[in-house]
């Protein structure tokens, strides 16, 4: 019976990629989808709920997540009046009948702790050979595990049990002199995506399959700094930068 219960779990947990749109260079909404079904991601995550032009036939077969604007968290935060309207406005006309919504995602960004500057590259990329941080007990040989486990441990301090969806991570290909390659971008993006379909877990929480979308679909000329313009894994051309496979948990049918 457990392992019934695993497969089909794997079945429906797997990896998709963010759609950010901050440029005047980016393919628009309903050519996201076609990249999306040309290279086999069955996931996009939407920043904005503006983009929710991506529905159309094409869309059926691609499953959204949504997140909420930083700026609007205060007053959705104060008044379930406040959520219940996001909700009529934003999402409400378009499911369940045109497309799915996983997920809506609240909040963006990392904020740094004491511990922001203990990884090395390998440790960063998924690449160490041992363990290279150690909290009570457990060991963390990727910088990535021992981000996820925080939070858990931080959850568990307020008795909560909570499932994680990773909202966005990914690495630069450029902008950053060598610690940001085309190369150490597809070694971060696609040992992520490894390690989340492995069913291995994290220290934490062992033998779990994740779920989490790569940052971004495309590059984004309207970011401030260098390097964040060039989180894409396609350029404004609808190009690949690199060569990156979409893996799906071993127990998935197709």
């Amino acid at each position: 019976m457990l392992s019934t219960i695993k497969k089909l779990q794997a079945d429906i947990l797997y990896s998709g990629v963010v759609y950010g749109t901050s440029g005047n260079n980016i393919p628009d909404a309903a050519a996201a989808i076609t990249v999306c079904h040309k290279h086999g991601i069955r996931r996009i995550r939407i920043l904005d709920t503006d983009e929710l032009a991506i529905q159309s036939p094409k869309s059926m077969r691609i499953e959204a997540t949504v997140g909420v604007k930083d700026e609007d968290l205060p007053v959705l935060a104060s008044s379930y009046e406040a959520v219940k309207s996001w909700f009529e406005v934003n999402l409400k006309p378009s499911v369940p009948f045109e497309f799915v919504v996983n997920y809506i995602v609240v909040g963006n960004k990392v904020i740094p702790g004491p511990n922001d500057g203990l990884i090395c590259q390998d440790f960063a990329t998924f690449s160490a050979h041992k363990a290279v941080y150690w909290d009570n007990g457990l060991g963390y040989w990727n910088m990535f595990d021992a981000l996820v486990d925080a939070f858990v441990w931080a959850m568990e301090k307020r008795e909560l049990i909570v499932k994680m969806v990773i909202g966005e991570t990914g690495w630069p290909s450029t902008g950053n002199g060598q610690t940001t390659t085309p190369e150490l971008a597809r070694t971060y993006n696609q040992n992520f995506l490894r390690h989340i379909t492995a069913g291995q877990g994290t220290p934490k929480r062992p033998n779990t399959y994740g779920e989490g979308f790569v940052y971004s679909m495309f590059d984004e000329n309207g970011k401030l700094e260098a390097g964040d313009q060039r989180f894409g894994i396609f350029d404004a051309k609808e190009k690949p930068v690199y060569h990156l496979y979409f893996l799906y948990p071993k127990s998935a049918s197709n």
